[in-house]
């Protein structure tokens, strides 16, 4: 008998959170009245580099662009500890499809390009334990979002469409759902102080926070200090999350904070049933043996016309698949029997929580069908994703349209 588990895996790694939610039932998705229509395919510029002078350094950004001619807002996404900007393509190639241009910075903490996965993982796993106390990774990753921004004129000699700048929206997905929310105004943290005092950006005109952090009981969690913490943030705020979306550092009832923390008015909390740390990042069809054979087994997705770095996402592929695996045995054998293996069986299985529960691709429609809502209501100004957000608190659906989720508003 094969000693490997069918498991879905996913295209880059990040840290990890988690909240419990009931999901009640509510009318499908084709009784609403907001559905996301494509208006165009898109393309992307895989890799445009962009250097800063003042730090002396070089930021990797992917471009994904709607091909149709016209005049678009701009998100700016920030990967998860470990990522790239080959990661969560699913997202930027959906959001491009319906209207948007898409940035993603390659951030000073991805693992790059490992000799093998289970490198790769080694690695991802000691990002992860620095990330507490590495305010100097925070301040890198601060700077890169607000200077690529500053970018925006030399990214537009490159993209055939007109960036609107007047209209630029910013989210990420776990560590970058952390820079996302420090730059729209977020408290930093006590002693990150002396580096990100200027860290707030008013170019920000919305943002989405996806796994987003909750207090810490201590300097030596990841988190914010206390519950006042997203007092100041008075942009048009998204907050998502799953049900098993959760890790070592915050305790599932904590991760609805950062919303019962902001202030009233244009603020959302959503919750994807099913979904854990790692189904944000998205959609495989690989299995444990695929993640771990190595980069030439990965096939990137098919819609953009620049393939992904198949090789940093090898390590993120099989760090997945281990977290998703189940069982403590099943996660073993994904990564070996002995010795340093075990250790990092060990480690992802402290950091990465339960594995999802249900069929991912129906939990990513949901989370695409949501955020592009959002997005166009605030900044697009549509009417329709405005009704979308209001009048359907809770939705059902079936695997063949999306995953059950529920927004909460204020």
């Amino acid at each position: 008998m094969k000693s490997y588990v069918k498991v879905q895996a996913i295209w880059t790694a990040a840290i990890v959170f988690s909240i419990a939610s009931t999901i009640a039932a509510a009318p499908s998705l084709s009784q609403t009245a907001f559905r996301a229509v494509a208006g165009a395919s898109c393309a992307s510029l895989g890799t445009l580099t962009l250097h800063d002078a003042k730090r002396n350094k070089d930021i990797a950004v992917r471009v994904t662009y709607p091909t149709r001619d016209g005049t678009y807002p701009v998100i700016l996404f920030s990967h998860g500890a470990g990522g790239s900007k080959d990661s969560y393509t699913y997202l930027s190639t959906y959001w491009a499809e319906h209207g948007y241009v898409v940035i993603q910075p390659t951030h000073q903490d991805s693992i790059g390009r490992p000799a093998s996965a289970r490198e790769g993982l080694r690695k991802l796993l000691q990002v992860i334990r620095k990330i507490p106390l590495d305010y100097a990774g925070w301040e890198n990753r601060s700077r890169d979002v607000s200077f690529v921004i500053d970018c925006l004129p030399r990214i537009q000699r490159d993209v055939p469409v007109k960036l609107d700048t007047a209209r630029i929206g910013i989210g990420g997905h776990s560590y970058g759902a952390f820079t996302s929310v420090i730059k729209c105004g977020g408290k930093v943290p006590g002693n990150a102080l002396p580096y990100l005092h200027d860290a707030k950006d008013d170019r920000f005109k919305a943002l989405l926070a996806i796994s987003p952090q909750a207090v810490r009981k201590s300097a030596k969690e990841f988190g914010f200090d206390d519950k006042n913490a997203w007092a100041n943030i008075r942009v048009p705020a998204m907050y998502m999350t799953g049900t098993y979306d959760q890790t070592g550092w915050t305790k599932a009832a904590n991760r609805k904070q950062a919303f019962d923390g902001s202030p009233h008015g244009d603020k959302y909390f959503v919750v994807i049933d099913g979904a854990n740390h790692m189904t944000f990042a998205g959609p495989s069809r690989i299995s444990p043996r695929t993640a771990l054979a190595g980069p030439s087994r990965i096939s990137p997705p098919t819609t953009l016309k620049n393939t992904m770095d198949k090789e940093s996402a090898a390590a993120p592929l099989a760090a997945s698949a281990a977290m998703n695996a189940g069982t403590g045995f099943q996660r073993r054998r994904l990564l070996g029997e002995r010795g340093a293996s075990q250790s990092i069986a060990a480690g992802l299985s402290q950091r990465f929580g339960p594995p999802e529960k249900g069929d991912r691709a129906t939990m990513l429609k949901s989370v695409e069908l949501v955020t592009t809502a959002f997005w166009d209501r605030y900044l697009k100004g549509d009417i329709k994703g405005a009704e979308f957000l209001s009048n359907y608190q809770s939705m059902s659906g079936s695997k063949q349209d999306h995953a059950n989720f529920k927004i909460e508003t204020k």
